[in-house]
């Protein structure tokens, strides 16, 4: 008997709706295209440095740079920050 009350109450609050599915939020939708004896490059390579200020401060310095899909899709990227390693 509980559980009925329970269910007619929750049908009755404002803005329920039932949710019969799993949400896609988390879906994957991979593919792979094949292009028969051609080979392609994906890689990224980079470096990094850490000036260290004190025993737990430092500030960090980053250089990367992404190999995708030939010249298409390349890309450079430069980080910096601070650390605080406690």
């Amino acid at each position: 008997m509980r559980g009925r009350a329970w269910a007619r109450f929750r049908r009755r609050r404002k803005g329920y709706r039932s949710h019969t599915g799993a949400s896609d939020a988390f879906a994957v939708h991979a593919q792979t295209d094949h292009f028969g004896s051609e080979t392609k490059l994906l890689g990224q390579f980079g470096a990094g440095l850490e000036f260290r200020v004190a025993r737990h401060i430092g500030w960090t310095n980053d250089l990367s740079f992404g190999v995708i899909d030939g010249t298409k899709n390349n890309f450079g990227m430069f980080r910096s920050g601070l650390n605080l390693a406690f």
